[in-house]
């Protein structure tokens, strides 16, 4: 598909698609929303008996379960789920930037940014992406976590569920 002389095409879909395909097309067994930028931010790490440490971190994603399946990495330590709100798995770089170790299962983060600060309970820890990906992201959020009034506050305007609106890629 070509854009005409001044249109433009642009990758990102209504992200209320991923649901929808899944549960009317038949064949589809995996489908995932990939939202990076909405909902990056300072990552605040505690660690007993220390100052906390903050680190501006700008390759977050947030994206569905199925992503993992997808785009299967290695998993060095826990069970990745991203099925519950407030979840993430982290890039083994990540885990070794924050704690030293890839043992994190179950350490909790705290997430600040424009919904607030919240925290998020890290359930594995894979491989890195590899260079030759176009993906690069260092931590997976779970998407469910936008489907939160409490998380959200007053931005409504992110309803994950919409058809009116492209803020996502699907894979």
């Amino acid at each position: 598909m070509d854009a005409s002389e001044g249109e433009e095409l642009n990758p990102y879909t209504p992200p209320g698609i991923v649901p929808r395909v899944k549960e009317n097309v038949p064949g589809v067994q995996l489908a995932s929303r990939w939202m990076a930028g909405i909902g990056s931010g300072i990552i605040l790490v505690e660690k007993e008996g220390n100052e906390p440490l903050t680190f501006r971190e700008n390759e977050m994603a947030f994206v569905d379960h199925d992503f993992l399946s997808m785009f299967e990495l290695p998993v060095l330590n826990g069970s990745p789920d991203l099925n519950r709100r407030n979840t993430i798995v982290l890039t083994e770089s990540m885990a070794l930037k924050y704690f030293q170790t890839t043992e994190v299962t179950d350490r909790t983060v705290t997430l600040i940014n424009q919904f607030g600060e919240h925290p998020f309970q890290i359930t594995g820890v894979i491989e890195d992406f590899p260079a030759n990906s176009n993906l690069h992201p260092t931590i997976l959020g779970s998407m469910s976590t936008f489907e939160s009034a409490d998380y959200l506050g007053h931005n409504t305007w992110l309803d994950i569920n919409t058809l009116n609106s492209n803020f996502v890629h699907t894979y």
